[in-house]
């Protein structure tokens, strides 16, 4: 799913409403920009999280309802992060279908 050799994983509870992202080996990126969780409601992309850019390794509970979602995307953006993408996705996933 991500680039450069990291390895990652989405866990979703469709009960819980919730999802959670792991990765490993994730590069480092220039000062100033981050990795961004979206959650994928096929026509618009909503924030779901930042990734702390000085870990490599991370586990995330993604922040917001995975209901309406068929998928997560990762994009590239200023630290703050972004209410919509700056970026194309650096990384998609699909969910299983409910």
């Amino acid at each position: 799913m991500l680039p450069q050799g990291a390895t990652s994983t989405v866990v979703v509870s469709r009960s819980l409403d919730q999802a959670v992202f792991t990765a490993s080996d994730l590069d480092s990126w220039p000062h100033g920009k981050v990795y961004q969780l979206r959650f994928d409601d096929r026509v618009t992309m909503r924030p779901a999280d930042l990734i702390d850019p000085h870990h490599t390794t991370t586990a995330t509970l993604m922040d917001g309802p995975v209901a309406g979602a068929t998928g997560m995307a990762i994009t590239f953006e200023p630290a703050c992060g972004s209410a919509r993408p700056t970026s194309p996705p650096v990384a998609l996933a699909a969910f299983p279908a409910s």
